[in-house]
């Protein structure tokens, strides 16, 4: 089981399950906390949210197993929402087939509450920062944490200010506020909710 990463464990352990493909846009919600659990996903290519008490509390990249969570806790509604933040491929396994495949082969339930519980430990480790810090922290960190290069040689950061304020869990017009002012400290520019990074060194020494 170690070997093998997350595409082949569809393609062993699922292969005889009543698979549906998925699409989502961005933006679209995938299942919310009122949706009853009736399907584990497979994040194929995508990026998805997951957003906990109107906080994100992690990005789900590809080939992830979506509503595990809720699924090994024996929740009857899904605990989270989760919505695409990009065009989304998913693989949908009903709660049925998930509970055959498991049942079949002991080696993916092991495997599969070993991935359960590093999610339940990143997302309280995230939980337990996200607390000790002031809401600018919260904002600065974020955007150090995701900052990427682009063509232009300097640093831009792909999210926009709506969702940052998901991310940390502070109201829109405070979002805008804190980069308004950190584009007049020409650290970072900021239009049309797009962020590019002017002074990525000044915008640490900022955080610190």
């Amino acid at each position: 089981m170690k070997n093998q990463n997350l595409k082949e464990i569809i393609d062993t352990y699922f292969k005889h399950a009543n698979l549906k493909h998925v699409e989502i846009e961005k933006g679209e919600t995938l299942f919310n906390g009122k949706d009853a659990v009736s399907h584990i996903y497979f994040l194929k290519d995508g990026e998805l949210s997951i957003i906990l008490n109107s906080q994100t509390v992690w990005q789900a990249f590809h080939h992830e197993f979506i509503g595990i969570t809720s699924y090994f806790n024996h929740e009857s509604k899904y605990s989270s929402t989760v919505k695409a933040y990009k065009k989304s491929q998913l693989i949908q396994i009903s709660t049925e087939d998930f509970k055959a495949a498991l049942v079949t082969y002991p080696a993916l339930n092991t495997y599969l509450m070993k991935l359960f519980s590093n999610r339940i430990n990143l997302i309280y480790e995230h939980t337990k920062t996200h607390a000790s810090l002031t809401r600018k922290k919260r904002l600065l960190k974020l955007i150090l944490d995701k900052v990427e290069p682009n063509q232009n040689n300097r640093y831009s950061f792909r999210y926009t200010s709506k969702e940052i304020s998901e991310f940390i869990g502070a109201p829109h017009n405070y979002v805008k506020t804190i980069l308004a002012n950190l584009q007049d400290k020409k650290l970072i520019n900021f239009n049309q909710g797009l962020i590019e990074i002017i002074d990525l060194k000044g915008l640490r020494l900022v955080s610190e």
